[in-house]
């Protein structure tokens, strides 16, 4: 049967089968052909393709609706944001914008917001995929939009650099723009919010704060040592202290000022999209090189590494070859660690050990969040499809798991 292309990564086609176990032989246009043997995945419930590639969007989930985004490098012509049915995975809707969609979105008043990377902002309709409004934030394409943007309380923040704005939700009326000059680079983080200051970070080390309501500067701190320091990821509110990362260091810095209170140098790099997550006083970190890492946050030691496969492709600058990214934050439920990686897989570790619980091999890298909604899990990867899993057998496993499949370390 000749199989469908839905994206320039992704092919697909309907094969019958009587048992759990399958074999599926492809054959290319000029003869050559590759084999698989795989087993039916019992916690799959189902994968949509939404025909376009996906980069940093983390899936969303409102009212039984998942709202994803995705980009298009050819021609703009498959890029926009699109509605999936989470019972079924049908696809319910799909709104084009100009440009990709690179980043997260956002869902408020019924709209589900998204800014594309020639910082165009969009609401759009939640129920009927519909445009209520849109906002031009730059009339410049020097730097291409690559954040996530945030909403609270009916306000919704976007932008980057010298043109960060606050527009409210429910008209799309400006309140306030901050035109002020930050230096670097675009990043890709997603602003935070913590009281009353926006918080972000350029990709050449530079951390700022924001008034959230006045848009006034309160404080601006340039990474010290090479311009080349990249901060990447957004970061973590943990007992009044701001925590970060950039290059091969962990900040500890005091959020109303900036003032870093301490900095960790490590041998590992952390220029990647993933953001700083904390349970228990333990620190889970994504790396730009060798997959997660944990340390005891009053220490800052380390409790252990768990090594991801070499990656796909390359997100984190200046890391390639053997480099095994991890682009998504982490998330933590209960006892277990559920994140993608750039290696193609999606992973679940034991939180106290790092050990191995479970995987499953996507064959694609993936760069954004899971989205973990009670028992269902949905993943992106970067060839636009949207899978959800089951997980609840998965968080009935035991850390006791005989054999570990990847490499381990702990200290």
């Amino acid at each position: 049967m000749l199989m469908k292309q839905n994206t320039n990564f992704a092919w697909e086609a309907e094969i019958p089968f009587t048992n759990k176990n399958i074999s599926v032989t492809a054959t290319f246009s000029d003869g050559n052909r590759i084999s698989h043997h795989a087993e039916v995945d019992s916690c799959l419930e189902w994968i949509t393709n939404i025909g376009s590639n996906v980069y940093y969007t983390v899936p969303l989930i409102h009212e039984e609706v998942i709202y994803t985004a995705s980009i298009d490098d050819d021609m703009n012509e498959k890029c926009g944001t699109h509605a999936i049915d989470a019972k079924t995975g049908k696809k319910l809707w799909y709104f084009h914008t100009k440009n990709s969609v690179i980043n997260d979105i956002v869902y408020s008043e019924g709209k589900i917001l998204a800014c594309d990377s020639e910082s165009i902002l969009y609401a759009i309709e939640a129920k009927t995929g519909k445009l209520k409004w849109k906002r031009e934030l730059s009339d410049s394409l020097k730097h291409i939009f690559k954040n996530g943007i945030r909403v609270k309380n009916g306000v919704v923040y976007a932008g980057q650099l010298s043109y960060i704005s606050a527009i409210r939700v429910s008209d799309g009326e400006v309140l306030w723009r901050y035109e002020g000059s930050i230096p670097g680079e675009s990043s890709v983080s997603t602003h935070d919010i913590s009281d009353g200051r926006l918080h972000g970070t350029t990709s050449f080390g530079c951390r700022y704060a924001i008034d959230a309501k006045t848009g006034e500067l309160i404080w601006m701190k340039r990474t010290k040592g090479s311009p080349y320091n990249y901060s990447y990821s957004s970061a973590l509110f943990y007992k009044g202290k701001m925590y970060y990362t950039y290059s091969r260091s962990i900040v500890e810095a005091d959020p109303a000022t900036g003032k870093i209170l301490r900095e960790v140098k490590t041998s590992h790099y952390f220029n990647t999209a993933s953001a700083p997550v904390e349970k228990d006083g333990i620190l889970y970190l994504g790396m730009g090189d060798e997959g997660v890492i944990a340390y005891d946050i009053e220490t800052m030691k380390k409790k252990w590494i768990y090594f991801t496969q070499p990656s796909l492709f390359y997100t984190a600058p200046y890391m390639q070859y053997s480099s095994a990214g991890v682009a998504s934050t982490l998330s933590i439920v209960d006892d277990k660690i559920f994140f993608g990686a750039n290696d193609g897989n999606l992973y679940c570790l034991g939180i106290k050990e790092g050990e191995y619980i479970w995987s499953r091999n996507l064959g694609a890298p993936i760069l954004s969040d899971v989205l973990i909604d009670g028992n269902s899990m949905y993943v992106s990867d970067y060839t636009g499809n949207l899978y959800k899993y089951d997980i609840s057998s998965v968080l009935k496993i035991k850390h006791n798991v005989e054999g570990v499949k990847l490499m381990r370390s702990r200290f």
